[in-house]
């Protein structure tokens, strides 16, 4: 199924904001779309969330294998209005993308920047999308990279996915010399959703509560119903 991402959060807003929670968290009603939506693999969405602390890496990186053919097939899970922002907010020259998808926010950056990437499994597909991209697999809770190797370190849709979300910050927070980006899903917490999040952030302030205060400059705000975070170390 192909839809934009602008698309889709216009209905995550619908399901988010005018369900009510007797009805988003009804786990009979959710077995049933699940059953739809994901075939054989209905189990697993149902019990994703309650069961990811337990789960070994390995164990991850084979949960995002089988869910894969039942995601919505775009190129990036980032909405225009982020885009924009992003590519206007980057300090060269070395970036690093944490958890980088299909690659397309690094096949955009490349051409003016020297590009790392990292995601937890690299495919030939990926590797095509981003020729002159240096990829590396890790995990964004233990990044292989020196304190401060890279001027902005950019992370998008990632951390609701983490396990441990304070690890996923502080090794963001230690890579980047000048600025880091965030974007992340603005979205309601609930037990079953479509996607593999385990972390949500309703509003800026959920946001910022989650990461902590810090020494470094710190802003966080809507774009285009994502949640947008800029924080840079001061002069």
């Amino acid at each position: 199924m192909k839809i934009s991402r602008n698309a889709a959060l216009l209905i995550l807003h619908i399901l988010d904001q005018w369900l009510p929670p007797a009805v988003r968290d009804n786990r009979l009603l959710w077995r049933l779309i699940f059953r739809v939506v994901f075939r054989q693999e209905a189990a697993l969405m149902l019990d994703f969330k309650e069961k990811a602390l337990l789960l070994t890496p390995g164990e991850i990186k084979d949960i995002y294998r089988r869910i894969a053919p039942y995601n919505i097939q775009r190129p990036t899970d980032l909405n225009t209005e982020s885009i924009a922002e992003i590519l206007a907010r980057i300090v060269g020259p070395t970036v690093l993308e944490v958890g980088c998808g299909h690659g397309f926010l690094s096949a955009q950056m490349r051409e003016h920047y020297a590009v790392t990437a990292t995601e937890i499994h690299i495919q030939t597909e990926l590797k095509n999308a981003c020729r002159g991209v240096t990829l590396l697999e890790a995990f964004a809770e233990a990044l292989p990279f020196a304190d401060a190797a890279f001027d902005t370190v950019i992370c998008t849709h990632v951390l609701e996915h983490v396990v441990d979300l304070g690890a996923a910050v502080a090794e963001l927070r230690r890579l980047y010399k000048k600025r880091l980006i965030v974007v992340v899903p603005q979205q309601r917490p609930y037990k079953f959703t479509f996607d593999l999040h385990l972390h949500f952030f309703p509003y800026p302030h959920s946001f910022l509560l989650a990461v902590g205060k810090t020494a470094a400059q710190q802003q966080c705000f809507s774009a285009g119903g994502d949640l947008f975070y800029v924080e840079e170390k001061k002069p």
